[in-house]
């Protein structure tokens, strides 16, 4: 840090800036892990950051814009109140959060399953991976990016919309589409926030109906930053069938109500394991002691997933269990417009 800072300001001034001025900070990031930055005008109450990966291509170096986060002197409040004016257009008519106490409960599976479903019911809908640490969305849809992006250029001006990605009937937006598949994203949270408003209110999402957004596991910085970006009509959660996901769960329950956002409702995720040759249920685990369950928060269960090894093996595979959570959870957002 004491690096960084001498990059800053070598004489060790304040760092702050002129009243209303804007914060910029311009950091290059090279395989050989040096970097440069560059911070000018800073002020402590307006804050201003973009970001942009340029990539090598086998033609012209290409440049895409990832972050661009404005943040005023009014302090914070949620971006799905809606007595707040939104800080950026509504991506689509419907916004749904999914997430989850702790990761391995198949978030992302039950994410992108639930979007095939509802574009099976001629709805158009979209998946933005939030997970920006983890984004295993793009894998799931089977599309993988081998090449590792070169630069990591934060503050940049003039970006252009991204344009998501189509498969299956879907929008997928997700940094795993700008990165490389093995590479980690080298961002500390503020700029993490950045990048996640870039990806809702910089992508050409066109008139969707439903909007997935797959959340990263638990109740940490990016999740509450997110609650400032995105504009949320309610929240679906998913657990996977043992006491410790669902008692993680539980704390996801609190936080969601803490920040007043509605909870469609929860899904099981590997509920039972069906056999392969006579198709009798088995319980894999044993059973979720009552006080332990999310279930007894008075949240409602959207359905129970089996664990299928075809969907294992295929994710973007056609499953009915989907079909009749993807009613529900439309039941659901109806009665809330409607109410």
């Amino acid at each position: 840090m004491a690096r960084v800072r001498r990059r800053i300001d070598p004489r060790r001034a304040p760092l702050a800036g002129p009243a209303g001025g804007t914060r910029r900070w311009n950091v290059d990031v090279h395989p050989q892990r040096r970097f440069s930055l560059d911070a000018r005008a800073l002020s402590p109450h307006v804050c201003s950051v973009g970001a942009a990966v340029a990539a090598r291509t086998r033609g012209p170096r290409s440049r895409t814009c990832v972050g661009q986060l404005r943040r005023n002197r009014t302090g914070r409040r949620h971006a799905h109140d809606p007595a707040r004016p939104e800080a950026v257009k509504r991506p689509a008519r419907f916004v749904v959060a999914i997430g989850s106490g702790k990761g391995g409960v198949g978030k992302s599976t039950v994410t992108v399953q639930l979007a095939l479903a509802l574009a099976r019911r001629g709805l158009r809908a979209g998946v933005l991976d939030a997970d920006l640490y983890g984004p295993d969305v793009p894998l799931l849809v089977g599309v993988t990016r081998e090449e590792r992006a070169l630069q990591l250029q934060l503050w940049r001006r003039g970006a252009a919309a991204l344009q998501p990605l189509e498969r299956y009937g879907v929008a997928v937006m997700s940094v795993g589409l700008l990165i490389g598949e093995g590479q980690a994203l080298p961002l500390g949270a503020p700029l993490l926030t950045a990048t996640l408003r870039q990806l809702v209110a910089n992508v050409d999402w066109g008139e969707r109906d439903v909007l997935l957004v797959d959340l990263p596991p638990g109740t940490a910085d990016l999740q509450q930053q997110l609650l400032d970006v995105v504009p949320l009509d309610g929240a679906i959660l998913v657990v996977g069938p043992q006491d410790v996901a669902h008692l993680d769960g539980r704390k996801f329950v609190d936080f969601l109500r803490s920040a007043d956002v509605a909870i469609l409702g929860a899904v099981e995720n590997m509920s039972i394991l069906l056999c392969p040759h006579c198709g009798e249920s088995i319980a894999v685990f044993p059973p979720v002691a009552a006080e332990r369950s999310v279930w007894s928060l008075g949240i409602r269960e959207l359905g129970r997933v089996p664990i299928d090894p075809q969907l294992a093996r295929t994710p973007v595979e056609p499953s009915p269990v989907f079909d009749d959570i993807a009613a529900r959870v439309l039941q659901h957002l109806d009665e809330r417009s409607a109410a």
